[in-house]
């Protein structure tokens, strides 16, 4: 550079300036896999620098040293780098490492730009060409429709799925069937199978560089079959019920596969069946009239089928009512000016047809199945319960929207704790304090080995006269004595006494 006069006679000293563009810097050494490994023969090196010039202007190569210190080039010259959208550069290149032992080895990136500047990093990077270790254990169980296959857990991290192969007993070759995902599961069902043959599995590791282990042991094992027959676990209305009119038949099975297919059936002798309704799965339901059944012996057939064919029925036999409504009785009539007013005896009363379970004793819960019928609709169910079956007190009341002439009630009662006695008649013609009373009657008690104290109530009015003792050594007994604490007034066969 230099000056000159404004005619150009004058010319002042030169002098020059030089500029050079930064070395390139190069941040990282890495590869596709964690930890900065390679397998498999072989894998991919990057490395990303940082450069202000153009991509095409620069040269770079990858080395490893060896371990007496001599540098390796590592494949050609790289000149075909990427921009990254961090705004640096990537070099990568194919490193061929079949032919070295796995270990740590050091690998160096340098990169030259147009200028001569070099920037360059070394780092380690790990050469792993070990095949997994071969699975310890390896078992076959025959299943139904199936064969379910289960393996030991690899004992390498790096292990990413495993390989199942089969044959059947009457081949040579195993095939490959399928390739499980994931180190941590370890199981597989083979679907693929035929009744009656034996077929051989062994399993496989394979790692994540893709290298596989070697065989394990070999497992065998038959498909199963299902030779259990389907249950029919409920059919409604409640057997041995008294129905008529358009009736719901209901019809639930169970299996230990699938109920694929569920029947009902109707029969006037129980012998010779009539098929009414079939549906596809568990249930069946379906409304009939019985008023077409020929007599009033009803029988009802659910039959169930799973896809092995196996069945399995049940009959439940009703009585069907078919003279309906009793005649009406007492017909009147009253006149007036605009309208006439008609009056008459009500017909017959629902009746209830059937309370299970049968009388017994039973602790915590009872479940409680209740049917009734009417000649038109059963409209409302109602439970109570008693101690002495003249009080009564009401425990559940069900309400049916629909008009149908037999209904059923399923309820679960929760017994309460029972501490007092059934209520008792006693006699006596004294009050004084300590004497002793007789109780003829015999005793249902929910405790036994209990003291407890007695009330004397009247039975018409349920007023308290008196108060007495007694112990009650076992669930039955009979002519249970007992002393009076106090009392106002002579027991007569019109009072009671029960257990406070």
């Amino acid at each position: 550079m230099s000056g000159h006069t404004a005619d150009g006679g004058v010319e002042t000293p030169k002098t020059s300036v030089s500029i050079h563009t930064a070395n390139p810097a190069v941040t990282e050494i890495y590869t596709a896999h964690e930890g900065k490994r390679i397998g498999g023969g072989k894998g991919e090196l990057k490395a990303s620098v940082r450069i202000a010039g153009r991509l095409a202007d620069y040269t770079g190569h990858f080395s490893y040293r060896e371990k007496d210190g001599s540098s390796i080039q590592i494949g050609d010259v790289v000149t075909d780098g990427a921009r990254l959208p961090s705004g640096e550069a990537e070099y990568r290149i194919l490193w061929n490492a079949a032919g070295l032992p796995s270990g740590e080895y050091q690998v160096t990136f340098a990169l030259t730009d147009p200028d001569g500047g070099k920037g360059s990093l070394e780092e380690a990077v790990i050469v792993d060409n070990s095949i997994p270790e071969r699975i310890s254990r390896v078992t076959a169980v025959g299943d139904l429709n199936k064969i379910v296959i289960s393996w030991s857990l690899s004992h390498e991290i790096a292990t990413k799925k495993y390989a199942v192969y089969r044959r059947a007993e009457d081949e040579e070759e195993f095939t490959k069937i399928r390739e499980v995902q994931g180190r941590n599961t370890v199981s597989c069902e083979d679907t693929d199978v035929e009744e009656d043959v034996k077929y051989y599995y062994y399993v496989t590791g394979i790692s994540d560089f893709g290298l596989e282990s070697e065989a394990s042991e070999e497992a065998a094992a038959c498909r199963g079959t299902d030779a259990e027959n389907p249950r029919v676990v409920q059919i409604t209305p409640v057997k041995g019920s008294v129905i008529g009119g358009n009736t719901e038949f209901y019809a639930r099975a169970a299996d230990n596969v699938a109920v694929v297919r569920t029947e009902l059936y109707r029969s006037e002798d129980g012998q010779s069946w009539t098929h009414l309704h079939t549906e596809e799965g568990a249930v069946c339901r379906y409304e009939w009239n019985v008023k077409e059944n020929g007599g009033t012996g009803l029988w009802i057939k659910a039959a169930a089928y799973d896809a092995a064919g196996n069945a399995g029925t049940a009959i439940y036999n009703y009585t069907v009512d078919k003279e309906g409504p009793a005649q009406v009785q007492g017909l009147s009539w009253e006149s007036m000016s605009s309208a006439v007013t008609l009056k008459w005896q009500d017909v017959p009363a629902p009746i209830i047809t059937q309370i299970s379970p049968a009388p017994g004793s039973f602790q915590d819960t009872i479940s409680l199945t209740v049917t009734a019928s009417d000649d038109v609709a059963v409209a409302e169910i109602l439970l109570q319960t008693s101690g002495n079956r003249i009080f009564w007190d009401d425990l559940e009341k069900f309400s049916f929207q629909e008009d149908k002439k037999i209904r059923l009630f399923l309820m679960r009662w929760i017994c309460p704790v029972m501490k007092k006695a059934l209520y008792m008649c006693a006699q006596w013609r004294k009050t004084e304090p300590g004497m002793k009373a007789i109780l003829p009657a015999v005793l249902l008690m929910w405790n036994t080995g209990l003291t407890g104290l007695l009330r004397l109530r009247r039975k018409t009015s349920g007023r308290i006269f008196g108060m007495g003792r007694c112990f009650w050594p076992g669930i039955w007994a009979a002519r249970r004595t007992f002393t009076i604490i106090f009392c106002t007034a002579p027991m007569t066969e019109g009072n009671f006494v029960r257990l406070r």
